[in-house]
């Protein structure tokens, strides 16, 4: 074999491992943008699934007598500003991390930030919930007479389920959004590898 024919061997396979490499590079950024809008999906889903069961809420307020009581509305009207301050900005920075606009430093950062965002949303909503739940105690407490046993035990059921599914949801979330960090940290290390 000559030096020359050895030359374009070497062409040849340094043609092809770059071939491979930005084969690999794409494979690594489209699993990424895959698993982000996958959970981006799920995301708007739940929103969507969200604003049903606050429709859902006001129609029953609004057929039934709680419409007189002050304290649904206030419930009502603070779940939507909750809604608002918070669900909305953690939406759009997810559009923005989903789209891959930006370079990956400045991915992981909107990641971080919007990890950041879930654990404190996750807390202040349960918080509300609980808030929510004690302010129910109190008001049946001061009506005694009027509660009878079977609700003080639908009351507990509906605080220990709606804490078994806040936490394990928030958990798998969180494991979600973990993931999607973990797979742009493998895309940033192979873009500087290279």
């Amino acid at each position: 074999m000559n030096l020359e024919q050895l030359q374009q061997s070497w062409n040849n396979l340094s043609t092809r491992l770059e071939r491979q490499e930005t084969l690999r590079h794409d494979d690594f950024r489209n699993i990424f943008e895959s698993k982000t809008t996958s959970y981006l999906r799920k995301t708007m889903r739940n929103r969507h699934l969200s604003y049903i069961v606050y429709l859902f809420n006001l129609v029953i307020i609004i057929a039934t007598d709680l419409h007189t009581k002050p304290l649904c509305w206030y419930i009502v009207g603070a779940a939507l500003v909750l809604d608002i301050l918070l669900a909305v900005p953690m939406y759009k920075l997810l559009q923005r991390i989903a789209r891959f606009e930006a370079n990956i430093a400045e991915q992981e950062q909107m990641i971080l930030h919007y990890r950041k965002l879930f654990i404190r949303n996750s807390i202040v909503v349960a918080c509300f919930i609980a808030s929510i739940f004690v302010t129910l105690i109190v008001e049946m407490l001061n009506k005694q007479g009027e509660v009878s046993n079977p609700w003080w035990l639908w009351l507990a059921a509906t605080i220990l389920i709606s804490t078994i599914i806040g936490f394990t949801r928030t958990s798998q979330e969180k494991e979600q959004i973990d993931e999607i960090h973990e797979r742009l940290t493998k895309l940033k290390e192979w873009e500087s590898a290279e």
